[in-house]
This record gives structure tokens, sequence and C-alpha cells, in this order.
């Protein structure tokens, strides 16, 4: 009898339960060492959004704050997200300070002005944008 022979009559003599447990496995094993194989291959998948966005700099963006004409800007991150508060000349300088945000890749998701003592104030949360 040839071993390809004894090997079909060994596995036939197996109990259905014990036939399936192995078969099951070796699908495992198989499907880890696929995910394995594609975890270090050099043709890799491309990272989600989050992770192709570079870190918002808060300097940066009191830079630009103050170079677009928000007066105090100041910057704080804020999870995955950035909190942008300052005072403001008119509220025609946000919309130019969220043209500025979208084209660095991120979008303002809230934002509020109020007046408090013959000043308008903000306060607006930017959120990355998808590209």
């Amino acid at each position: 009898m040839n071993p390809l022979g004894r090997l079909r009559s060994g596995w036939r003599q197996r109990p259905a339960g014990e036939r399936y447990r192995l078969l099951g496995g070796g699908l495992v094993i198989l499907a880890m060492l696929a995910y394995l194989a594609m975890e270090h291959s050099p043709w890799r998948l491309p990272l989600p959004v989050e992770e192709t966005t570079p870190t918002a700099s808060p300097a940066a963006w009191e830079s630009a704050a103050e170079r677009l004409g928000i007066r105090d800007a100041r910057v704080d991150t804020v999870g995955t997200n950035l909190r942008v508060t300052g005072t403001l000349q008119t509220p025609e300088t946000f919309t130019g300070f969220a043209d500025w945000a979208v084209n660095q890749g991120w979008w303002a998701l809230d934002w509020s002005l109020t007046r408090q003592a013959g000043r308008l104030k903000l306060e607006a949360r930017f959120v990355r944008s998808a590209p």
C-alpha cells in the first residue's frame, strides 16, 4: 500500500468530530500564515487616512492663525482633534482660517463666535478630513 493510501485510510478511521477539529485547526493555521505573509510583504495595502495624515503642529497652527488675523490664538490637541481659540476682528477672518485648514487636511466641525467685552471670541474644533 502506498503512503497516500495509508494516510487516507487513517483519516477515515478517525472519528468525525476529530476530523472536523483537525480540519478547523488547519484552516486557522493557514489563515494565520496568510496574515503573517501579508503583514511582512513588501506589497502592503494603503494605510487608513488617520495614519497617513501628519499630526498638526500647534505652533504652526498658531502662527497661521496670527498671520490670518486671529489674535491671541491658542491651539490645543484633544485626542485626534484640534481646538482653536482666539479673538477676531471680523467673522470673515474665521472663514479664511477655515479655508487654510481645509488645505492642510482639516475640517472645522464645530465652532462658535461670541461677543465678549466688545471682542469677537472664537472657539472651534477641527477634525481630519478624508482625502
